[in-house]
Parts: structure tokens; sequence; C-alpha cells
């Protein structure tokens, strides 16, 4: 109906209403605040690799941060694609689950199956999202041709990443533990980000108890008994990390149009809606008990689910709330958009923080990466002591290097009429 329309374009803009609320300062942060603090590179004659560092203000300075709430787009999916378990590409949605749970929820026992579980080996980089791009190139290559400031061998973004990377940076503020490390490359006019693994994390991984072990499958298994596969009925056994359905969305923060994909758990049955608006993320937490626990929850649970869903526009979290043993007690459901209403006073977090951060960063690193080249890599840190994030230059050649001299070369494809050539690989509407 026209009203629940109403509602639903009212709760869609809640998040930036409510954020931007009595907010004074100036949506843009000018050249001369923003270099303020960073430290940018000289252009001398140093033999070391050139590096640059933004600090990261303490948590009683946010407010800088949350001044105002910058423009984020509703996030539109423009495609998709699944693997299988080979790791595989495929452009369809084969590997989209539906959100099915079990009629009694109460009592499932996530340990089971534990013995069978597969677990994904190595890294994939950026490597599938450029796939993607080879296979539908010629769209956004003709869209961007019909500006006279884009070449048509030019992608018509600034940034082009998986969802993860935006989720660390945005929860940085707030997370003076965890070490991140990612990988930089400006090409034709995009910059391109991929993570890296960190040696705390290398570490984490090798020192990982059976306990610790068990309890990463725990999210696995619930997704398991959540969900059947949309073109058969029934559990995949064993559960596996390995196949998996993204969600390619485009979006825009301020001025700066960004590409992204990010893994999908499931959609739900029947639903009017279009993706991503029909999209269901699952999640496992402890349940709750005391304050304590409600206030850790709220701290440090919700940040992450809330960036991670905002950012290619899920509405919806089903959280299947166990006990120290991994038995289900009951599931609950969360809205994405009133998720900053759970913590709103209570100086835990701000969404508006998060996304101004993440939009400073992003104009901190068009300000550093500069050498437009494929073979020039710059390495992102965030490491102890916490108070600043570094980029350094890499050589030429680097072994961080990511992005793969297929995608190149197959973007640079042209023909005599400087339209993009198609990819020879078969393309699949995801729509």
């Amino acid at each position: 109906s026209a009203i629940e329309r109403d509602e639903e374009s009212r709760d869609s803009h809640f998040l930036h209403r409510e954020l931007s609320r009595g907010m004074k300062r100036k949506r843009e942060i000018d050249g001369d605040d923003l270099r303020s603090s960073c430290t940018i590179p000289r252009n001398d004659k140093a033999t070391k690799p050139k590096m640059s560092e933004m600090a990261v203000e303490p948590t009683k300075q946010f407010d800088m941060y949350g001044a105002t709430c910058p423009n984020y787009k509703q996030p539109v999916e423009v495609g998709c694609f699944s693997l299988d378990i080979h790791r595989s590409i495929y452009m369809d949605r084969r590997g989209l689950r539906t959100y099915s749970p079990p009629d009694k929820s109460s009592g499932l026992d996530l340990s089971v199956g534990y013995n069978e579980y597969v677990e994904k080996e190595g890294r994939d980089y950026l490597d599938h999202i450029l796939t993607w791009i080879t296979h539908n190139k010629t769209r956004f290559q003709n869209l961007s041709g019909t500006s006279p400031d884009i070449t048509p061998r030019r992608l018509p973004f600034d940034f082009i990443t998986w969802r993860g990377q935006f989720t660390r940076i945005m929860c940085t503020p707030y997370n003076r533990r965890d070490p991140w490390r990612m990988a930089i490359s400006l090409w034709n006019g995009t910059i391109y980000m991929t993570e890296l693994e960190t040696e705390h994390a290398r570490q984490r991984i090798l020192n990982q108890t059976q306990r610790q072990k068990l309890m990463c499958y725990w999210g696995r298994k619930f997704e398991n008994y959540c969900t059947e596969q949309t073109n058969s009925s029934g559990d995949r056994n064993p559960v596996n990390d390995i196949e998996a359905f993204c969600s390619v969305v485009t979006t825009q923060l301020n001025d700066y149009k960004i590409l992204m994909a990010g893994e999908v758990d499931c959609v739900k049955k029947e639903s009017d809606e279009k993706p991503p608006r029909n999209y269901v993320e699952l999640k496992t937490t402890r349940h709750v008990e005391g304050q304590r626990q409600d206030y850790s929850f709220r701290r440090f649970k919700l940040l992450p689910w809330w960036c991670q869903s905002y950012l290619i526009g899920v509405p919806e979290i089903i959280a299947g709330c166990r006990d120290d043993n991994g038995i289900i007690k009951y599931l609950k459901s969360y809205k994405t958009l009133e998720i900053p209403r759970l913590v709103k006073g209570e100086n835990m977090w701000s969404g508006s923080s998060c996304l101004n951060f993440l939009w400073k960063l992003l104009s901190w690193i068009q300000i550093v990466v500069v050498k437009d080249n494929p073979n020039v890599v710059y390495v992102m840190d965030w490491q102890p002591p916490f108070t600043h994030i570094t980029i350094e230059e890499q050589e030429e050649g680097s072994e961080f290097k990511f992005l793969r001299p297929w995608f190149v070369r197959n973007i640079e494809s042209v023909n005599e009429a400087g339209h993009a050539v198609p990819s020879q690989a078969a393309q699949t509407n995801c729509s």
C-alpha cells in the first residue's frame, strides 16, 4: 500500500536523518583540515619507499568524525556470482540459498557434523571481482564512454573492493585491538583495494585451540540449519566455507563512486522485494545474560554486524542465540537500519562516525596513492600501538601485486570504434 511504501521510505532514510540532526559542521572537510592530521610524502630522492601516515584520534575526539553524516546512497545490485566447491566462478545465482529455518529452532546443536567440516584454504584477493568485471565490462565502459572526461577503457568507479575491507575501516576508530593490512593499486583512475594477511592473524590461526575452531564452525552450521539451496532441497553435507554466493553492488559515499562485492547468506522466500532488499544475514552469538554481557554485545558485536549489512544494503540480520555448548536457545531478528538506535546516547559507537572515518580515509588514500600503474602497490597498515594508519609505496613488481595481467589486458581491449570488446566468457544475467 502507499502507507507501507511511505513507511519503508522513512525507514531507509532513518540513519541519515537521525545522525545528521543538530549537526552544525559543514559536510566536507577541506583539504587543509585533512592534511593537518596526515603526513604526506615529499618528492625527494629518498632511497627507501615513500611512507605517509594518518592519525586516528582517540575516542573522546570522535565527534570530529560524527559532525555531519556523509551521504551514502542506497546500494544497487548490478550483478552477482557463485563459487562452487572447487572455488570455480559462475555468473549466476546457483550458490544462493533460501532462508528456511527449522520449525523448532530451540535445541539445535551447532556442533553436529564438525568432524566433516571442509575449510577454505588460501586467499582469493580480488580475483573473483576482477573476473566478474571482465564478464560485465561492456556495460560500465560504454557508460563511462559517454563522458568526455573518461575514456572507454576506464571504469566509472573511484574505488573497487570487497565489502570486508570497508567494514574493517569503518570499525577502526572503535577497535584498537585487531590490526589489519591492505594492498592498494591505482589504475586508469580507479583505486583497487584488497586485504593482506597480517602476522597477528597468521599467528592466531596457527595457535587456535580446538575449542576456538569449533566455535568458528558454529556459525557455518547455523547457516546450514537455516537455509536450503534455491535449486534443490535439503541441507548440504558436510558443511563447508568454500561455496558462496556474492552480490555485486554500486553505491556512492559523498562524491566517491564505489563498486564492491560481498558474500550473502540467503534470500527470503517469496519476497516481493528485489535484491539486495530481500537478502538476510545470519549470525550466531551467545545469548545475553546480565548488564555486562548486554553492554559487550551492543558495543562489540552490533558494530561490525551493522557495518557489514549496511554497506551492501542487506536489511535484516537473524541471530541464533546460543549457550556456551553451542545449543541454540532462540532466534532474534535485527533490522539493519534500526541497529544504531540500540546504542544511541550510550557512548558506544556512532554510525555517523564510522561513515565519516571511511570517507576521510578514502580522501587521504586519493592524496597518497598517485602512481597510476597496475604494477605499483601501496601497502596500508593499522598496527600497534594503534595511533596512526600508514601507507607505504612498494617497489614496482612487489610481492603484493594483485591486479592480474589477464585483467589489465582484458579491460584495455577495445575495438577500432573505441567501444569495449565483450569478454569471450559466457555471461549470465543475475537480475
